[in-house]
């Protein structure tokens, strides 16, 4: 985030406007891209084991920032693309859903001012009405993703990409894990997809509606139980009704002082919107 607000401010400053300002950003995408990927491939490595993975999760507190830093580093320092290996979330019918770590493509938006000191590891989760959602300062984890025959080993090249990117709640004193729909994702062979915010899921989900309700945030554990998942529990049914709601949220940067002033002064969650929907038709 740093670093794009440090080649938009030289983009502003030096091509204001005009053909030789198109003629940079083409060029600059194509060398970003093309370092992403000979980063990849000079520092490929396994991804980390889900153990390692989870230690580095589980020692970190989420009020403070240096901790955040250390476990950034510990999880991005390589590089990589995928971080860790998938973490098992659930089933629905024949469909096994896990959690892949990795780092993703989020279309943020901002409004803060020129020279507000931006937070690099969180962003804010804004509904895109005026409704006040559960769902706040994240951190996010990776993408939901998913394998149909349970005898395929689930590693990154057997798995297909959801528009779901999967977030940690910084905020919650449970550290409660969503899964949050978004309009622009990047597919299992990196291409951008977007999609219309009137979306239904059930529609990019490999899993059947069958009359359940619709929903654009779900939280499906906490980071306590994100390693020790219950084998028998559906992983949509039990959850959707209480623990998701409808409402579109994007994300957001946010300023480093707000949020560590606003998690340092918080003990808990105030004006919580509880979660309702409605099903929609089916047996």
């Amino acid at each position: 985030m740093v670093a794009e607000k440090l080649v938009k401010t030289t983009l502003e400053t030096t091509f204001p406007e005009g053909n030789e300002r198109q003629q940079f950003l083409k060029w600059y995408i194509g060398l970003d891209a093309s370092l992403s990927k000979n980063s990849e491939i000079s520092t490929l490595r396994p991804p980390m084991e889900v153990a390692q993975y989870r230690k580095i999760l589980e020692s970190v507190n989420w009020s403070s920032f240096d901790d955040i830093e250390k476990c950034y580093a510990a999880l991005h320092g390589s590089g990589q693309k995928i971080l860790a290996e998938p973490i098992y979330l659930g089933q629905d019918n024949q469909v096994l859903y896990y959690l892949s770590p990795r780092r993703v493509f989020t279309d943020t938006s901002q409004d803060l001012k020129e020279d507000a000191d931006v937070h690099p590891y969180y962003l804010e989760m804004r509904p895109v009405t005026g409704r006040v959602t559960p769902l706040r300062f994240v951190f996010c984890l990776g993408v939901l993703e998913y394998v149909y025959d349970k005898f395929v080993e689930p590693k990154a090249s057997n798995m297909t990409t959801t528009p779901f990117h999967v977030y940690l709640d910084v905020q919650s004193s449970s550290n409660d894990i969503w899964i949050v729909f978004s309009t622009i994702f990047r597919d299992e062979f990196g291409n951008d997809v977007d999609l219309d915010s009137q979306t239904n899921v059930w529609e990019v989900l490999p899993s059947p509606q069958n009359g359940r309700a619709i929903f654009r945030a779900m939280k499906i554990t906490n980071l306590q139980k994100l390693f020790t998942p219950d084998q028998k529990q559906p992983f949509f049914n039990q959850r959707i009704g209480g623990e998701g709601f409808e409402v579109l949220l994007r994300p957001w940067v946010v300023d480093k002082g707000v949020v560590t002033k606003i998690m340092e002064e918080s003990s808990g969650r105030t004006n919580v919107l509880e979660p309702t929907l409605t099903p929609t038709g089916g047996s």
